[in-house]
């Protein structure tokens, strides 16, 4: 995204949660916790959130996100169809910043089933409000559009990582490993 705000002179801001926390087997809790970034055009701006353990169930505690003084051409939100982050941002966007165009990425490749009253409306407005949804895969793309998402749908099949943050450490493998008796 970075190079995408320098290559195109663009101004990039990206939105993330101040805190994050992924439970993995064996009680495995990773914790992430961003820095704000401005780096000319490309800027990281954390943002409070609640729910920060329960995946996408999380959102901005916040009146606005950010979206009223940004005043953005594009939201992407990178969060499947049912997250309460991608209504709140169907929201915000109605709110202040209309002309903004709205995508999500998703890689739900096994089914859309909204169950309750709550994931229906969320579906429903996704469908009607979004402007385009990107998938993971074709198979992902496949759900969308049989789910009744007649929007256009792209495959981007690689969203990389940053290597200077994930990168392999022998010290800390073996302490893990140790820990999880491999």
């Amino acid at each position: 995204m970075a190079r995408l705000a320098e290559r195109h002179s663009v101004d990039v801001t990206i939105l993330v949660p101040d805190y994050w926390e992924n439970v993995w087997s064996n009680n495995l809790v990773v914790a992430w916790q961003p820095q704000i970034e401005e780096n000319g055009r490309f800027r990281v701006k954390p943002l409070p959130v609640t729910h920060v353990s329960e995946g996408t169930q999380y959102l901005f505690k916040s009146v606005d996100a950010g979206l009223r003084q940004l005043q953005p051409d594009v939201i992407y939100v990178v969060q499947e169809e049912l997250s309460r982050v991608l209504w709140q941002m169907l929201i915000y966007r109605k709110m202040w910043t209309s002309q903004a165009k709205l995508l999500f990425f998703s890689w739900n490749n096994l089914r859309i089933l909204p169950v309750t009253w709550k994931q229906r409306l969320v579906w429903w407005s996704v469908r009607r409000c979004t402007d385009l949804a990107i998938a993971g895969n074709s198979e992902v793309k496949q759900v969308i559009q049989r789910a009744g998402y007649q929007k256009s749908v792209i495959v981007q099949t690689e969203i990389g990582i940053d290597e200077t943050v994930f990168k392999p450490n022998p010290v800390i493998r073996a302490r893990k490993r140790t820990e999880l008796q491999l």
